[in-house]
């Protein structure tokens, strides 16, 4: 499920023309010129200790509990890897690149990060993808 989300908003973060010319010219998303960005987003794929599971699930429900209130916080989700017991992505979206650093410079999110470390059971990938144009889609799933 995770790689399949992770699918879904890589397709749409570059679903523009702009987009694709910046990765065949091996640019990044991140250098452009064609109008204001609509949406910041960060995908952190977290490899956790199997001891250090439930006291990082509580603290990551208690950081997206405060996150998602956050002004500029579009969405804040964690989601863990079926395929790969305690292996999270958290997504979250911004409106902008100051409410995404808004939120990490919150004394919450510090303590929060400051813990991480003791977690993790090697690093962390973190990206953050910054669009033009998005657009979203509901896909209709019948049981």
């Amino acid at each position: 499920m995770p790689k399949f989300l992770l699918l879904l908003f890589s397709v749409i973060a570059l679903n523009t023309s702009g987009a694709s010319a910046q990765i065949r010219r091996a640019t990044g998303l991140l250098a452009h010129t064609h109008g204001p960005v609509l949406l910041y987003a960060q995908t952190v794929m977290l490899p956790i200790k199997p001891e250090q599971r439930e006291q990082f699930l509580q603290a990551t429900s208690a950081l997206l509990a405060k996150g998602v209130h956050e002004t500029g916080c579009l969405a804040y989700h964690c989601y863990e890897d079926p395929s790969t017991p305690s292996t999270f992505l958290v997504l979250s979206e911004w409106r902008s690149a100051a409410t995404l650093k808004a939120h990490q410079q919150q004394p919450y999110a510090l303590a929060y990060f400051s813990q991480l470390a003791a977690w993790l059971r090697e690093p962390a990938t973190v990206r953050v993808f910054e669009t033009i144009n998005h657009e979203t889609t509901v896909l209709p799933v019948k049981p």
